[in-house]
């Protein structure tokens, strides 16, 4: 059994990002669709009638190129509370942490430029927790064994930086997501 249990809390903002196909001929049927209803993409991609009866994939389900859910590195806490005290260890802005440089596990960047394809892109920002994890330990908690799952993630005009995954001394923590409500959803259609 372990000696010492923490909860780990991720609070700020979250992302869930799509990046898919999408043809001329959807294209085409949107921009009608726009004109038609006088509403925006993105009224057009909460409307789940329209969407049915014109055949097109709702936001999330376009998603053959990417689909990643993660919390935002800008204004997050990180916050790690002693569950067996109640003591908070651990408050600090994401890039105060110990080492942060060295603390990043893992950065992949993802960049879509291309070229004669139309892309689909939609993103949501959400508020709350979008991660907490328990962590059981051996011995109490050190800071320096936390490390980041990291992707940038770039398209048309929006850039992310989302952690994907936790780590602790090496090992995968397995992570929850908390309580967020929406507070923005963003779409796109990119035209080269």
């Amino acid at each position: 059994m372990a000696n010492y249990r923490y909860e780990i809390q991720l609070s700020g903002y979250a992302h869930e990002i799509v990046i898919g196909s999408i043809s001329e001929e959807s294209v085409s049927k949107v921009l009608n669709i726009l004109d038609e209803n006088n509403i925006s993409l993105s009224e057009l991609y909460k409307n789940l009638d329209i969407l049915d009866e014109n055949s097109l994939l709702e936001w999330r389900d376009n998603d053959d190129k990417e689909h990643i859910y993660g919390t935002s590195t800008e204004d997050l806490t990180i916050t790690i509370i002693d569950l067996d005290s109640s003591d908070t260890v651990l408050k600090k802005d994401f890039y105060d942490l110990f080492n942060y440089e060295e603390s990043i596990y893992e950065k992949d960047l993802i960049e879509y430029e291309y070229e004669d394809e139309e892309l689909f892109h939609a993103s949501t920002t959400e508020k709350g927790i979008p991660m907490e994890a328990v962590l059981e330990l051996d011995e109490p908690f050190d800071e320096s064994k936390l490390k980041f799952e990291i992707v940038e993630i770039s398209v048309g005009d929006y850039d992310f930086e989302v952690i994907r995954k936790l780590h602790y001394n090496g090992k995968e923590i397995s992570t929850d997501v908390n309580s967020t409500e929406y507070t923005d959803f963003n779409v796109s259609i990119i035209v080269y």
